[in-house]
C-alpha cells in the first residue's frame, strides 16, 4: 500500500502470487519468500539459481531470506504472546484485505 498499490491489487498478490500484477522479478521474489515461510528446508539450489536469472545477487537473496525469516519470527512472537491485530490495521487496509493478510490470531474488533 505504501508503494501505491490499491486494495484490489494487494488482494490479488496475496491470493495468487503466480498471477499477481507484479513484474517477473517481483513475482519470483514473492514465490521464493513464500517457500521460505512455508518450508525453508525445501529450498534448493535450483530455487536460488532461479532468482539469479532475475538479476538478483547473493546479497539480495540473503536479504529476501532474512526478511521472510524475521517476519516469521515477529509473527510467531506476537502469536505466542496472544497479541492480535487491532482495529487500526482494519481501518488502514479495509476489512477484506486485512482478513487476507492476518495469519494467526483473528483481528480484534472495536465494539
Amino acid at each position: 500500500a505504501k508503494e501505491g498499490l490499491g486494495g484490489e491489487e494487494l488482494a490479488s498478490i496475496v491470493d495468487n502470487a503466480e498471477d499477481a500484477p507484479l513484474n517477473e522479478q517481483e513475482r519470483a521474489i514473492m514465490i521464493f519468500a513464500t517457500k521460505v515461510v512455508r518450508d525453508a528446508t525445501a529450498i534448493t539450489q535450483a530455487d536460488i539459481d532461479a532468482l539469479k536469472t532475475h538479476a538478483l545477487t547473493d546479497a539480495e537473496i540473503f536479504d529476501i531470506v532474512a526478511a521472510a525469516a524475521a517476519r516469521c519470527f515477529f509473527s510467531k512472537t506476537l502469536d505466542a504472546l496472544g497479541t492480535s491485530p487491532d482495529q487500526t490495521y482494519v481501518d488502514k487496509l479495509g476489512p477484506e484485505l486485512s482478513e487476507k493478510l492476518a495469519l494467526g490470531r483473528p483481528i480484534e474488533r472495536d465494539a
